[in-house]
């Protein structure tokens, strides 16, 4: 991965786009964080999972990539966030530079994850009851069973990590953080085997000055739409009488 960056970086010229793709290798837990959205849907003892606008079941990268690099680099100085509330800002923190501090945006933004088919389609309801642990039998004296929503296997999940200013260590961080995720657990109940995951990386390096080539063309199309509407009934021309041929 490195071979895309190495030397080849020009400093405030370069975005660094990472492309993951997540898949469920056990079930995944991530509770809905929406007060609206807890109320309604949260029903006796059923514990709801994170859910989109637009119906697909969600995970926040952000909060434990950026842990996951706070342990790594303990030994080079970084703060833990976790434990002063806000990032410390110094010049030679690593984490503060590319995720930012309070005040001061970092480098690095991360998507939050989203599954490709509908949360319906891959979400289900685990129940776990709650357990003597001296008969071992299942018992309601203990508390009631909790149903939670979780992802299910082999759901793949899918977000981008886009990195401005990029530096070499910036992939050699998040990788080591991806991989951490990956041994570790993404999301809640990870000590009885959730958030297994398997996560493939492929960079995209594009440059600032890309999105003035897209806002020329992006212009064309506003100031000539008959022009854009002709050309589009020239390909589905094209396209049909290809379609005729190959029949």
């Amino acid at each position: 991965m490195s071979n895309i960056i190495q030397g080849a970086v020009t400093p405030n010229e370069d975005i660094i786009i990472m492309h993951l793709k997540v898949t469920a290798v056990s079930p995944i837990y991530t509770g809905e964080n929406k007060v609206k959205e807890v109320k309604e849907r949260k029903t006796k003892n059923r514990i709801p999972t994170r859910k989109s606008g637009d119906g697909f079941a969600t995970i926040n990268l952000s909060g434990i990539l950026r842990a996951f690099s706070e342990k790594m680099l303990k030994s080079s100085g970084a703060c833990d966030v976790a434990r002063d509330a806000k990032g410390c800002g110094r010049p030679d923190c690593i984490t503060c530079d590319m995720y930012g501090y309070l005040g001061k945006k970092g480098r690095v933004c991360v998507d939050e994850l989203k599954t490709v088919r509908p949360f319906n389609e891959v979400v289900d309801i685990s129940t776990h009851p709650r357990i003597d642990r001296d008969t071992g039998v299942v018992t309601k004296d203990q508390g009631p069973t909790i149903e939670l929503e979780e992802i299910q296997e082999g759901a793949e999940l899918v977000g981008n990590i886009v990195i401005r200013n990029p530096k070499e260590r910036d992939i050699e961080v998040i990788t080591g953080a991806l991989k951490a995720i990956e041994t570790h657990g993404l999301g809640g109940w990870t000590r009885r085997g959730r958030g297994r995951t398997k996560i493939d990386v492929t960079l995209e390096k594009i440059k600032w000055s890309t999105y003035k080539d897209i806002g020329k063309e992006e212009a064309r199309k506003l100031l000539n739409p008959d022009k854009e509407k002709d050309k589009e009934k020239d390909k589905d021309k094209d396209k049909k009488s290809t379609q005729a041929v190959t029949k």
